[in-house]
């Protein structure tokens, strides 16, 4: 992993951090961020001191830290972010690099003609799918999208950019996600934690009305974008019902 990377992602960790903890310290930066991730304050400060303030002493963040620090500032992994940061302008180059060669190998009437035929092209397709409207969201000629529908998401033709059939807004598939992310309802029964390690099954998010809401997986929250939050025994004890309000929940 390239340090100058890193340097960026532990930096925007701490800003954020800084941005709702009352004190400015490292130490209650890095409690702030280790509430929100499956990371030990002392991990986050190791990662401060070599990246940030320069030491050598503490040795390279494994993978998992830089992919929970990744999360906490919105990203899915550390691959997620250079993707997104870095991935996008090395295409552009590339692209631009080939449109160059190209103009080198064609002479100019070659390539006006090849943009005329192009423009011809597209004016056809144009007709063509205003007059049969459904080819341009045939379901099975695309499935690399989905959208948030109430619990869960689910998987949609990319034609419905910007907004899915269920208002919310529709985005590149993510399988992982599509498969593991689902909102629940709970109770003090829940399995919130693994029985072998501890750690946490459930990350919740507490809305504007004072409502809990409870997911089966970290990252972001599917419609306003605030970063979930793992599971506490202090919050289960606090906000989570003895019972599920389901009929299936009760003895009979």
């Amino acid at each position: 992993m390239d340090d100058n990377r890193i340097k960026k992602i532990v930096q925007e960790a701490f800003d954020k951090a800084r941005e709702k903890s009352v004190s400015p310290a490292k130490y209650a930066l890095a409690k702030q961020i280790g509430e929100e991730v499956n990371l030990s304050y002392k991990t986050i400060e190791r990662a401060y001191d070599r990246y940030i303030k320069g030491k050598k002493n503490p040795g390279p963040q494994s993978q998992e830290t830089i992919d929970e620090l990744c999360r906490y500032i919105g990203y899915r992994d550390y691959a997620d972010y250079v993707d997104r940061n870095y991935g996008s302008k090395k295409k552009r180059e590339e692209k631009a690099s080939i449109i160059d060669e190209g103009r080198k190998g064609f002479s100019k009437p070659w390539m006006y003609g090849a943009i005329a035929i192009i423009a011809m092209g597209g004016l056809i397709w144009m007709a063509y799918t205003s007059l049969i409207p459904e080819i341009g969201s045939y379901k099975g000629a695309n499935q690399l999208c989905m959208t948030w529908a109430d619990s869960l998401y689910l998987e949609v033709d990319c034609n419905h950019i910007p907004f899915s059939p269920q208002g919310t807004k529709v985005e590149p598939l993510d399988p992982v996600r599509l498969a593991t992310f689902k909102k629940v309802k709970v109770s003090q029964s829940y399995p919130f934690f693994k029985k072998d390690t501890g750690e946490p099954l459930v990350w919740y998010f507490k809305n504007k009305d004072g409502r809990m809401e409870y997911y089966t997986a970290p990252g972001l929250h599917p419609t306003n974008g605030e970063t979930l939050r793992k599971i506490t025994p202090y919050i289960i004890q606090k906000y989570v019902p003895l019972h599920s309000t389901r009929e299936d929940s009760f003895v009979r």
